[in-house]
């Protein structure tokens, strides 16, 4: 049985469930890159990443329950990072169909914010201060160093090939003192009462995942290891902020149940695939195993025998700003 793992910071006074951030037992580095079969896997992998449309309606509807979800947390807010009161200009990393984007453009006109993603997904009701750009972010970024106040980066670990390489190209962006927000959805179920470091729902998909991720040198969760290549990569007051997010409808705490409440929305739009299935099809599986193996987790999960949560993990840091 693995130790429990620390708690974290959490909003919500109420809940005694901890808010963990580590992983004991978890690798901390990928294997080689030069790995024949790992970059056969991982070229795969990305090849099925970007034939997802962020435009398409089921994409969409995706998009706009995950905005849900993040800003539900967030008590509405967009950042957990505190803000200056201006903005000048901004970069939404991985902006998929622009709902974070847009939503901080209109809170803060004044600032010019550049969508940044695979696919250049222009909506129409998106403000004059916002602007879609077609890059891949495992490449060098066409953006100008220096120029920006706040890059904000957010469920991108499926489509990162190096945490490090991102992040260095996000300190070369900012201007002294610039702000990176990174959120993600840790991919780890676990167990409200604190019996289990993480619940025994289904230890099967959360190995496997593990293992398939490893193979090929895909990081599903990088929060872990965030805090020690921002360091790595010159960041400053690297902090992280860690959320319950409640799986099942068994919380009676108002907040939590309003979580629960748009989690599960986004769920049932996935198939409660999150971000494996192209993992596992590019790894090999059938399609009908997977789903096999998704279905028994959602019952194991649904069942009512663990109280289950996830966490989502904001890290947030600055470029220092006392550079020459």
């Amino acid at each position: 049985m693995e130790k429990k793992p620390a708690g974290g910071k959490s909003s919500c006074a109420s809940d005694r469930a901890p808010a963990p951030v580590d992983a004991p037992g978890r690798p901390s580095v990928p294997p080689p890159a030069d790995d024949p079969e790992m970059v056969e896997a991982r070229t795969q992998y990305l090849a099925l990443r970007k034939e997802i449309r962020p435009d398409s309606d089921t994409q969409q509807r995706l998009a706009r329950a995950r905005h849900r979800v993040y800003t539900t947390v967030l008590d509405g807010n967009l950042t957990c990072s505190k803000l200056p009161s201006r903005l000048k200009r901004v970069l939404d990393v991985g902006s998929g169909i622009g709902c974070w984007a847009v939503d901080i453009a209109r809170r803060h006109p004044e600032a010019q914010v550049t969508c940044l993603d695979h696919h250049a997904v222009r909506l129409a009701d998106a403000p004059a201060n916002v602007s879609f750009l077609a890059a891949d972010l495992n490449r060098a970024w066409p953006v100008a160093p220096n120029s920006l106040d706040l890059i904000h980066v957010r469920a991108m670990s499926d489509d990162v090939v190096s945490w490090p390489f991102v992040l260095a190209q996000a300190l070369k962006m900012l201007r002294p003192g610039g702000q990176l927000e990174v959120a993600e959805i840790r991919p780890r179920f676990w167990d409200f009462d604190g019996l289990f470091a993480v619940t025994d729902a289904l230890p099967e998909g959360e190995k496997m995942s593990a293992e398939l991720s490893a193979k090929m040198g895909v990081d599903l969760d990088p929060s872990v290891n965030l805090p020690m290549w921002l360091d790595d990569a010159g960041f400053e007051r690297a902090a992280q902020r860690s959320e319950i997010l409640p799986v099942g409808d068994w919380s009676k705490d108002a907040k939590l149940h309003q979580r629960a409440t748009v989690y599960r929305e986004m769920l049932e739009l996935s198939g409660w695939e999150g971000k494996s299935r192209q993992l596992f099809v590019s790894s090999g599986w059938d399609l009908p195993r997977y789903t096999a193996l998704v279905n028994r987790m959602k019952e194991s999960i649904m069942s009512g025998g663990v109280r289950v949560y996830m966490t989502a993990v904001f890290t947030t840091c600055r470029r220092p700003a006392d550079e020459q």
